[in-house]
């Protein structure tokens, strides 16, 4: 007799993990590839894009050979380092999502924003002539201005200082160095 109950609960526990396992899958099966995989090209922190897919959509400007020119804005968060590095998760996500808030709302559409590295954004502005990348670079500082609350009630607030440079790639022989000049030109700007 022990034994039945001792072989009904080993089949409830089988019939139970796999159903979990069904529901589980069926869930997964449900969601698009598509955007499984859109989810891995945004940075957790922010939600922009992250570094490798907007090298991999400058790749592809490039090959389209459509895009001319190609402006690339660095901005770094200069004054945020000393105390983003002491905050909670919850309030590091917090500034760098409303970062990118900020930086989104002054882009048109076809524009693209990622974190390039844990302090600094990177803005792709294709077929956007040279006179307005300036104009477009003021704006995006301006919206970098005011401080930014974090904590548990919002109550803490950090100034950002942002910093940024602009590099402008005209052709496809300017391609090649014009990221690498703007991230030279940011760390002589940053010291």
């Amino acid at each position: 007799m022990p034994q039945t109950f001792w072989d009904a609960g080993i089949f409830a526990a089988i019939g139970l993990l796999s159903g979990l396992l069904v529901v589980s899958v069926r869930e997964f099966a449900r969601t698009p590839i598509g955007d499984f995989l859109h989810k891995l090209t945004l940075d957790n922190e922010s939600s922009a894009y992250t570094k490798t897919y907007l090298e991999k959509m400058l790749l592809n400007m490039k090959a389209a050979d459509t895009s001319w020119p190609i402006s690339f804005i660095l901005i770094s968060l200069k004054n945020s380092r000393d105390v983003y590095r002491i905050l909670p998760s919850f309030s590091r996500k917090k500034i760098m999502t409303e970062t990118f808030r900020r930086l989104k709302g002054q882009l048109k559409g076809n524009d693209l924003i990622g974190r390039w590295d844990e302090f600094t954004f990177a803005v792709v502005l294709p077929m956007t002539p040279k006179k307005a990348v300036g104009v477009i670079e003021d704006r995006l500082l301006q919206s970098l201005q005011p401080p930014i609350s974090y904590g548990v009630e919002d109550s803490d607030q950090v100034e950002l200082s942002p910093i940024s440079v602009i590099s402008t790639s005209e052709n496809i022989q300017d391609f090649e160095t014009f990221i690498s000049k703007a991230e030279e030109t940011l760390r002589d700007e940053e010291w």
